[in-house]
């Protein structure tokens, strides 16, 4: 939805349709990324981390 310069990277805004989706979708960028906020999309990509990393 938004982008703005953060400095030296860039802050990304987004207005998902799921959070679960956008979580799934998250992860292909996760080594590049950071979530700021919501705290719930954190714990559902370590949620489901932890499961991946179980099997």
């Amino acid at each position: 939805m938004s982008q703005k310069d953060a400095g030296d990277a860039v802050e990304m805004t987004f207005l998902p349709y799921s959070l679960e989706g956008f979580a799934r979708w998250y992860m292909m960028f996760g080594d590049y990324a950071e979530i700021v906020s919501p705290p719930s999309l954190k714990e559902l990509v370590k949620k489901i981390a932890t499961t991946i990393s179980k099997r």
